[in-house]
C-alpha cells in the first residue's frame, strides 16, 4: 500500500484530481497542489516508462511503471505459463524508487524463487551489483543453516537460534 500524503503545518484544505491527493491552506492552493503533483507524476512517465522484462531459470518478471509509481511483478514462472491480461499480484515500491533499483529488486526476487539448498551460497549471475551479491549470500547462508538444522531434527525455534548464532 502507498503512503499517503499528509498536510504540511498549517495547511488544512485537501484537494484529489484524478487521485492524486494535494494540500493547501485554502482549496484554490489544494487544487494547485495536486496539479503540481500530477506534473511531477507525468514528468517521471515521460523519463523512464519503458517497461523492462528479467528472465531467470524459467522466471519471468517485469518492471513497469504507472501513474502511481514503479512496479514489478512475476508474469511467469516454470509451473505456469505467461499469466495474461492484468497483472494480479504486484510489488508496489516506494515513490521515490527508480526502475533500476526497483530491476535490482526483481533480480534479488527471482535469484531468491530459483533457489534450491543444493545450489549452494555463491551468487548467481543475474545478480549485477556486488550489494545484491552479497545481500543474496547471506540470505543463501542462513537458507541453507536452516534447512540442514531442520534435517538434523531440529524444532524450528532450535532451528532459528542455531541459524541466527551460524550466520551472525
Amino acid at each position: 500500500m502507498k503512503a499517503r500524503r499528509k498536510p504540511l503545518v498549517g495547511h488544512k484544505k485537501r484537494a484529489v484530481l484524478c487521485g492524486i491527493t494535494g494540500f493547501g491552506a485554502t482549496l484554490r492552493e489544494a487544487r494547485e497542489d495536486a496539479l503540481r503533483q500530477a506534473g511531477k507524476t507525468l514528468d517521471r512517465l515521460r523519463d523512464d516508462s519503458v517497461p523492462r522484462i528479467v528472465a531467470w531459470c524459467g522466471f519471468i518478471g517485469i518492471v513497469y511503471r504507472d501513474i502511481g509509481g514503479v512496479n514489478y511483478a512475476v508474469i511467469a514462472d516454470p509451473s505456469n505459463e505467461v499469466c495474461t491480461g492484468q497483472i494480479q499480484a504486484c510489488t508496489l515500491c516506494a515513490p521515490e524508487t527508480s526502475m533500476a533499483d526497483a530491476e535490482r529488486e526483481l533480480r534479488q526476487y527471482l535469484a531468491q524463487l530459483a533457489w534450491s539448498p543444493d545450489a549452494g551460497t555463491e551468487p548467481p549471475e543475474i545478480l549485477e551489483d556486488e550489494k545484491g551479491r552479497g545481500e543474496f549470500h547471506a540470505w543463501a547462508k542462513w537458507q541453507t543453516a536452516y534447512a540442514d538444522a531442520t534435517q538434523n531434527g531440529a524444532s524450528d525455534e532450535e532451528t532459528r537460534r542455531i541459524t541466527n548464532e551460524f550466520v551472525m
